[in-house]
């Protein structure tokens, strides 16, 4: 399957930072439906809470989704 996930530039950074990626309770459920081979376009959305950020709504990485998924309750 291909999906993609959408989120604001912010939000990318931060995964980025961590070196990993969430859903929130909104997406849970897709989540259980994702297998390792999957293929992941990750898409920046134009819109930030950054002041005077000049963001554009672009595609900003394709991956896979791999065989270390895991689930944790913390943040």
């Amino acid at each position: 399957m291909i999906y993609r996930f959408t989120g604001p530039p912010e939000n990318w950074l931060t995964a980025t930072y961590r070196k990993a990626w969430a859903f929130n309770e909104h997406n849970k459920r897709l989540w259980g439906r994702l297998e390792a081979g999957d293929v992941a376009i990750f898409h920046s959305t134009g819109k930030s809470d950054i002041p005077n950020a000049k963001a554009k709504s672009s595609v900003i990485g394709i991956g896979y989704i791999g065989d270390g998924m895991y689930q944790k309750s913390e943040y």
